[in-house]
C-alpha cells in the first residue's frame, strides 16, 4: 500500500496536541514508548537504495518495509503484525538481514478528520508526523495545526539522529533515551532544522 506522510520538528509538542484536541481530535493510541530496528544486508544494499526493513515494538510487534516512490511524502509501505517479535527478528537474521540500528520514541497517536497525527518525543527532540490516504489531506492538516509545510522534514528519523551523532561524535549507534543521558544538549536548530510551528489568532504559538 502507498503510505503518504510528512514530519516536522516542533519546539513544544504541548501546542500542536492542544491544537488538535481544540479540533476534536480523537486519540487513537495513548503515549507508548516505541522501540524500532533497522535491518540489511551484509553489504548494504537496502540503505544504499534508500529502502526501510524494520522491526517496531510497542504493544504490539510489526514488521514493516518501506522504498521511495519519488518525493519524500509518498512510499511504498507492507507492513504486518507480529505475534512473537523475537521469532521475527530470528526470520529477518535467518534471510540474511542484521540490525544495524534501533531508535526509540515515545508516541501519542491521534485522528484528526481522517488523517493521523503523531506526536512524537525523540532522544534528541520533539516531531509531529501526519499521515493521510492524500498528499492533499496531509497539507491539510498541517495547515489546521498551523505547521508551516515548507519547513517539514526532508528525511527520516534515523538519518537526523546520523546528523546528531556526527555533529556530537557519538560512539553509539543506536538512538535510545539511555544512551542520551548524559550527553550534551544539541538543539535541532543546530542541524538545520526550523520550528515548524505558526501563530494561529486566538491560540497559543
Amino acid at each position: 500500500m502507498q503510505e503518504i506522510e510528512a514530519k516536522f520538528y516542533v519546539a513544544d509538542l504541548a501546542v500542536v496536541r492542544d491544537r488538535v484536541l481544540a479540533q476534536r481530535g480523537r486519540q487513537l493510541k495513548p503515549k507508548l514508548l516505541e522501540r524500532n530496528w533497522r535491518f540489511d544486508s551484509a553489504d548494504g544494499r537496502l540503505r544504499s537504495s534508500r529502502q526501510v526493513l524494520r522491526l517496531r515494538q510497542d504493544d504490539q510487534a510489526h514488521l514493516t518495509f518501506k522504498r521511495s516512490l519519488g518525493t519524500p511524502e509518498e512510499r511504498l509501505e507492507i507492513e504486518f503484525g507480529a505475534d512473537d517479535p523475537q521469532a521475527a527478528r530470528a526470520f529477518l537474521e535467518a534471510l540474511g538481514f542484521n540490525a544495524f540500528a534501533s531508535y526509540e520514541k515515545r508516541r501519542e497517536v491521534f485522528d484528526l478528520g481522517g488523517a493521523h497525527i503523531a506526536l512524537d518525543e525523540l532522544p534528541y527532540g520533539p516531531f509531529v508526523e501526519i499521515e493521510a490516504p492524500t498528499l492533499e489531506e496531509v497539507r491539510r492538516a498541517a495547515s489546521a495545526l498551523g505547521l508551516d509545510w515548507e519547513r517539514r522534514v526532508q528525511v527520516n528519523y534515523l538519518a537526523l539522529f546520523d546528523e546528531f551523532r556526527n555533529r556530537l561524535n557519538l560512539s553509539f549507534s543506536d538512538a535510545t533515551f539511555a544512551n542520551f543521558e548524559g550527553i550534551p544538549r544539541l538543539r535541532p536548530e543546530e542541524i538545520g532544522l526550523k520550528d515548524a510551528i505558526q501563530a494561529i489568532d486566538g491560540w497559543s504559538q
